[in-house]
């Protein structure tokens, strides 16, 4: 089954993500940009990779690499600058910089930096407040601990305060010592998510925890986001940051697909569908009729719409899953049912079912040519070896019996030619191939009764292909809901 592993997993990426992958400007666009900028190519890939970790091949549309960079170094942008950082002069600047090593004497801000935002981030790793004996108690007193306890910290974790230069550098490694939990630190946590302290024992509670169960702050806080925090306005107002919108533009995007903010308990199920839905406002029309499926984008829609229904954030769905994929991994490489044993057939069958009801699906299968339509049994559609140049239509239903999606495999959806168009713009991870016992089929027929045609074709392969291209998606939105959480 190597290559239905390649073609699985190349589509199932390719349906979740943006059709954009790539390098999209030309470079005619980019040179036009350089032009404009003062810069070579040279100077712009060297910016890139000193200052952001990047590449120009990263970026869509000129656009979007314009915005990333933002504004040139400008005598009135560069004021700004100084007066952030209280910087007295331009000339004192470049003495920090130099001193650090970011550029030398005969250098100019505008050569080396080019851009604000690179300047910016590189003054603000050398500057901050200094320690003294006033910050630092300063610093205690916000967290509620003495001087004693804050060197205990350090020292437990064979650090010295001694050795920091400025008070906000000591405070990123207190968070990452760890904090005790007492009431400034608990008060500072409350304040931060937006909850009262009702509201904070109210989740620990619903998990059958207390506050009475932490000694430290950062444990508490682990626990909190693993249980899921509720919509208040100021996560809620970060979420609209985030993703640049208004709250009316927020309510009008999700009033599209038949949903509001008042149907979610948590911020992390809101952010879940607003990046599902983001996605799927995005023009994947191109991508569609390119994997040649019959899948438009409203069938995409009530798909998603499906998904939303379903607690894909469950561990126990994702572990599911992962189960199901280890076992499908099992067999390895076959051409067609003929190659699998009855076991092996029966085993194949099983773990369609099961990844059919996890994701609370029902179908129907059909031959379809012209106006002809022919009802197959979902072990019939498995099984199938020969259609005389039918297509196996699926159709898709939730539980309820409404209509959500159907999909048209043919025999020309498992050429190379797909596959080596998807693999054009991803990374695919291959299966390792396994010899499968070969045994005779019998004569498969209709659920009516009739002789299937007659005609080679790899259906069983290719009926786990097609769904597993529409629950890839929900299983990516996952993943990457997790990751911004």
């Amino acid at each position: 089954m190597k290559w239905v592993g390649r073609l699985v997993l190349s589509l199932l990426l390719a349906l979740s993500i943006s059709p954009s992958v790539g390098f999209a400007f030309s470079d005619k666009e980019l040179g036009s940009f350089l032009s404009k900028e003062g810069i070579t190519e040279e100077q712009l890939s060297e910016h890139l990779s000193r200052f952001w970790g990047s590449t120009i091949d990263e970026f869509e549309t000129i656009k979007e690499l314009d915005e990333f960079l933002g504004e040139k170094i400008t005598p009135e942008n560069l004021q700004e600058t100084l007066e952030v950082y209280e910087i007295a002069s331009k000339e004192e600047l470049v003495a920090l910089l130099v001193e650090n090593e970011e550029m030398e004497a005969t250098d100019t801000l505008e050569n080396v930096f080019i851009y604000v935002d690179a300047l910016d981030m590189t003054v603000d790793f050398y500057s901050g407040t200094e320690i003294n004996e006033e910050t630092l108690q300063q610093l205690v007193d916000d967290y509620g601990i003495t001087l004693e306890e804050l060197h205990a910290i350090f020292e437990k974790n064979d650090d010295s305060v001694d050795e920091y230069d400025f008070i906000e550098d000591l405070e990123d490694m207190l968070y990452v010592y760890g904090l005790p939990l007492n009431d400034q630190t608990l008060q500072n946590l409350l304040d931060d998510y937006g909850l009262t302290l009702e509201e904070l024992n109210s989740i620990l509670a619903a998990n059958g925890d207390s506050l009475d169960q932490f000694d430290s702050i950062d444990d508490l806080e682990y626990a909190l986001l693993e249980y899921g925090l509720p919509v208040t306005e100021q996560n809620l107002q970060e979420l609209l940051d985030t993703f640049e919108m208004t709250r009316a533009e927020l309510d009008a995007l999700l009033a599209k697909y038949d949903d509001s903010v008042s149907n979610y308990e948590t911020i992390d199920e809101l952010y879940f569908t607003v990046i599902l839905i983001t996605i799927l406002e995005e023009d994947s029309d191109e991508l569609l009729a390119d994997l040649g499926i019959g899948l438009d984008k409203q069938e995409l829609v009530n798909l998603a719409k499906h998904f939303m229904t379903l607690d894909i954030l469950d561990e126990a769905f994702m572990d599911k899953l992962t189960e199901l994929e280890e076992r499908l991994a099992a067999f390895g490489d076959f051409e067609s049912a003929n190659d699998l044993t009855t076991e092996e057939m029966s085993e194949l069958i099983a773990i369609y079912r099961e990844i059919m009801n996890l994701f609370e699906l029902d179908a129907k299968y059909y031959l379809v040519k012209g106006n002809e339509k022919i009802a197959l049994s979902e072990q019939e559609a498995l099984t199938l070896e020969n259609a005389n140049g039918y297509d196996l239509l699926i159709e898709l239903y939730n539980l309820e019996g409404v209509f959500l999606a159907d999909i048209v495999l043919t025999n020309d959806l498992f050429g190379s030619d797909l596959i080596d168009k998807v693999e054009d713009k991803l990374e695919v991870v291959k299966t390792v191939p396994k010899e499968a016992a070969s045994t005779e089929s019998d004569v498969v027929k209709t659920v009516k009764g009739g002789k299937l045609p007659n005609t080679a074709g790899n259906y069983a392969e290719g009926l786990l292909a097609g769904l597993a291209m529409i629950i890839i998606g929900a299983i990516w939105f996952r993943k990457r809901t997790v990751k911004h959480s």
